[in-house]
């Protein structure tokens, strides 16, 4: 990690594929990522790199994905990474305060949160485990909630009867595998939904004993 961090220069601290390659891939998820590694490593590294992630910080308090450009366009998915690095680095207090209160601000009354304009329990997980860090129960458990219904269990029949613990991106994504089941093509998205959202599971409100 340590060798694709650009030395000099306006990306000084960018975490790249390749640091003198004109193609990169590399975004804010990868660098909120690459710090946490540096951190925990003792790397004399996670300081710039975690320097050029709070540089990253929108005037809206977010985080966009996408590190080139003019362009600040906030990401809820890269906001709460960027969160969850900064607080590992830090020192970055104001910064984290104001990512958490644009959180807080993209949260829907349903208490979802969505990215690339779609609702999705991978944000909404992501949110809710930054609320409950934050002290803000309210909101956490509001987000926890709404994933809590997109969970496959023994009764949601007939096509979910036999993939019980499986967390679906959306509404539309559960429903479509309550109808017909888990295709092929479509179990890859609710792996990866599952391992993040599963993460918000126990913030949620407990029924009534």
């Amino acid at each position: 990690l340590e060798g694709l961090i650009v030395a000099d220069g306006a990306e000084a601290g960018r975490l790249k594929d390749s640091p003198d390659g004109q193609y990169q891939s590399a975004n804010t998820v990868g660098q909120a990522w690459g710090v946490r590694a540096l951190v925990g490593a003792g790397s004399d590294d996670a300081d710039e790199a975690a320097a050029f992630l709070a540089d990253q910080q929108c005037k809206d308090g977010g985080f966009r994905l996408y590190q080139i450009g003019t362009d600040c366009a906030s990401s809820v998915d890269a906001t709460a990474f960027a969160i969850t690095a900064l607080k590992d680095a830090g020192g970055y207090g104001g910064v984290v305060d104001d990512a958490t209160d644009f959180l807080v601000s993209e949260q829907a009354s349903d208490g979802s949160l969505s990215d690339a304009e779609a609702k999705n329990s991978n944000s909404t997980a992501l949110a809710a485990v930054i609320f409950a860090k934050a002290g803000n129960a309210a909101a956490a458990t509001k987000a926890a909630d709404w994933i809590v219904p997109l969970q496959a269990t023994a009764s949601s029949t007939p096509g979910l009867d036999e993939e019980v613990g499986a967390i679906a991106y959306g509404p539309t994504e559960f429903a479509a595998g309550k109808a017909s089941g888990i295709s092929a093509i479509k179990r890859d998205q609710w792996v990866r939904t599952s391992v993040q959202a599963a993460l918000a599971l126990e913030l949620a409100s407990q029924p009534e004993p």
